[in-house]
Parts: C-alpha cells; sequence; structure tokens
C-alpha cells in the first residue's frame, strides 16, 4: 500500500483527456502514500493503493489462471476451490447489479457510468465474484471473467484494448505444458 521510493520515481500518475481531447496529466487523489514519510498513519483501505509494477501484477493474474500455484516454484499459495469461489458469481438473484448508471462523484476525475460494463450481453447476468465484477462480454470473455475498472475507469479505452487482444489471442499456439 505504500510504494518504495523506487516505485514512487517509477509511477505513471493519472492521465485524462480534456475538454479539448489533449491528454493531460492530473492529480491522484491518495497522494500520501507515494511519500513515504507523508504515509505513516495513512488508512489502507481495501479498494485503494496496492502499488505495484505490470510485471507484479501479472505474477498474480499468472496464481489465479493456475489454480492458485506459483508456476515456477509449485508452491500452492491458494487452493482451487478459493479460485473458483473468487470467480462465481455471489449476487445470482441479482443479475443486473452492474446495468445501473454510476454518477460521477468527483467529475474532474472519473467519468460518469452508464453501466459497469456495457458490452455484457442482455440475456447474461452480472454480478460479483470475490473481489471483482463478473461480466461476460462479447470481447471475447468467459462467462466467468473477473474485472474492475478502477478509479479512472476509461470503459471506452478497456473495451478496445480488450477487443485487440482476444483478436490476437485467437492466432496464439498455447503451450499445454
Amino acid at each position: 500500500m505504500v510504494p518504495s521510493a523506487g516505485m514512487a520515481a517509477r509511477s505513471t500518475g493519472m492521465w485524462q483527456r480534456n475538454e479539448n481531447g489533449e491528454l493531460v496529466q492530473v492529480t491522484y487523489p491518495l497522494q500520501a502514500p507515494l511519500t513515504a514519510s507523508a504515509a505513516g498513519g495513512f488508512f489502507h483501505s481495501g479498494g485503494a493503493g496496492l502499488f505495484g509494477s505490470v510485471r507484479e501484477f501479472s505474477k498474480i493474474l499468472r496464481v489465479l489462471l493456475n489454480d492458485g500455484v506459483v508456476a515456477e516454484t509449485g508452491q500452492r499459495i491458494l487452493s482451487a476451490d478459493s479460485i473458483s469461489d473468487m470467480f462465481a458469481n455471489k449476487l445470482p438473484d441479482q443479475p443486473n447489479f452492474a446495468r445501473q448508471a454510476l454518477p460521477a462523484v468527483k467529475p474532474e476525475l472519473v467519468y460518469e457510468t452508464p453501466e459497469l460494463y456495457p458490452l455484457c450481453p442482455a440475456d447474461k447476468p452480472q454480478g460479483w465474484g470475490l473481489g471483482f465484477m463478473i461480466s461476460p462480454g462479447i470481447t471475447g470473455r468467459s462467462d466467468a471473467t473477473g474485472h474492475w475498472s478502477g478509479l479512472s475507469n476509461a470503459a471506452e479505452l478497456w473495451v478496445r484494448v480488450e477487443q485487440a487482444l482476444y483478436a490476437a489471442l485467437e492466432n496464439v499456439q498455447i503451450p499445454t505444458s
């Protein structure tokens, strides 16, 4: 929750397009953890923080995709049942949970969101797993795909990235061992 000085120096910060379509850096609302001396006494909430590199985040994703086992060491850090439970909808009685508009509480930082994952087909339920949204979609997602958009919630961008990623994966041969 508090990055090292080296991590803070490599932070890219938050960027968004202004009214003219120009990409500008915006002040990150939770600056305190970026300075170790200011981080003392800072509230470490579960919904904000967790600084790390793309490489470190990829290691977490790899464990999730490998049923809780660290591929390099063979060490199990989560049970397969825990992984399955994480990606199971915990709100089956609310299939339209994410199909509600979310107003921009801080319009200078967050875009208004008509729904959390707009590309989920109407006949597919959306819900909540253990820590993230469960939203299938037309981009290539399975019915048990977990996601979270975070503060910047640039839905248009993540949809384009997803579409490109899944299109590229159709042409990739994945080794079985």
